[in-house]
């Protein structure tokens, strides 16, 4: 039996998914195995990973759920330690996987599991600074900010606490889980000794749809935090960071492909919260709410309304 079982959630991804199990073979530590769970892929992703020889799972597209998708995985590991990984993360560092696991093997019998920085870069996936102490955090910081308590991106877990409590077939499923125990008293490790370079391969639209769905489900979760009901709900910010945004795509020639992942991530972030805050303040009548920001947002001379662009806001 492996110590570590590592899930990999998939979905018409197969040349990510090749760089991905590429990684993972060239790590240093070497006692995992890596299990692919296909919701029903067309474009060769579940041949790609059945040719890598790690253990496949499929099921059908109609049956997904990220956090289901997950169950399914850890259900049929035996290790001590399971672990989620995105087939978008790339864990360059090839000592990245063994910090996770000494990390968790090391910590305290409270830690319910550890997760690790997403970079858009490289250079910084593969040279982190090794001696970075861990952030333990715990139900404070997620009153804080709600989307802080883990990350299946890249993570391990002690299969016990999933036992007792598996992932929820919800969105934001990691937070879900991870608050399910911070909020008795027990703790994750985020660890910046790892970092693992996110690749961004789907068109806008699938990322602007994920980042306002997430949003809008950690409000529904979550309405009493600082974080995302900050952003949500202040109309005025919306409509200036719609203004930013406005701007730096005009300077990117509106050309999707011309962005680094960095800019792709904040660009659909900032558009995912302004279709959420639009929802959240405009109910039914979200539609309106929508055109009036846009109106408000792009109809006024900047130099009346007092904005400017920041120079250090776009990645």
């Amino acid at each position: 039996m492996k110590e570590v079982s590592i899930v990999i959630r998939t979905w018409n991804c197969r040349d990510t998914l090749e760089a991905c199990l590429m990684c993972l073979a060239r790590q240093r530590f070497r006692d995992f195995e890596v299990i692919v769970v296909d919701s029903g892929s067309t474009d060769g992703t579940a041949e790609q990973a059945a040719r890598e020889g790690v253990r496949l799972l499929r099921i059908s597209r109609a049956e997904f759920s990220y956090g289901g998708a997950l169950n399914r995985g850890f259900a049929v590991a035996e290790s001590p330690m399971v672990g989620a990984l995105s087939a978008h993360s790339l864990l360059l560092d090839p000592d990245a996987l063994g910090r996770m696991a000494a990390a968790l093997r090391t910590a305290d019998d409270r830690v319910v599991g550890v997760f690790g920085c997403a970079v858009f870069d490289d250079a910084l996936a593969r040279h982190p600074t090794a001696d970075a102490a861990p952030i333990r955090v715990t139900a404070a910081d997620l009153r804080r900010r709600c989307n802080a308590g883990f990350s299946n991106s890249c993570s391990l877990l002690r299969r016990s606490f999933w036992q007792t409590f598996p992932f929820p077939s919800e969105r934001c499923e990691d937070q879900v889980w991870a608050s399910h125990f911070l909020t008795q008293g027990y703790a994750t490790l985020q660890l910046p000794a790892v970092r693992y370079r996110y690749r961004l391969d789907r068109p806008a639209r699938y990322y602007i749809r994920k980042h306002m769905l997430d949003l809008l489900t950690l409000y529904r979760l979550w309405p009493e935090a600082e974080w995302p009901r900050s952003e949500l709900t202040n109309s005025s910010n919306v409509r200036y960071r719609l203004w930013c945004l406005f701007h730096w795509w005009r300077r990117s020639g509106w050309r999707w492909h011309r962005l680094n992942d960095e800019q792709k991530w904040f660009s659909a972030n900032e558009m995912g919260l302004f279709l959420a805050s639009a929802r959240v303040r405009g109910g039914r009548g979200w539609w309106g709410v929508m055109a009036s920001d846009v109106i408000r947002a792009l109809g006024t001379s900047a130099r009346r309304k007092g904005w400017f662009l920041p120079s250090t806001k776009w990645p």
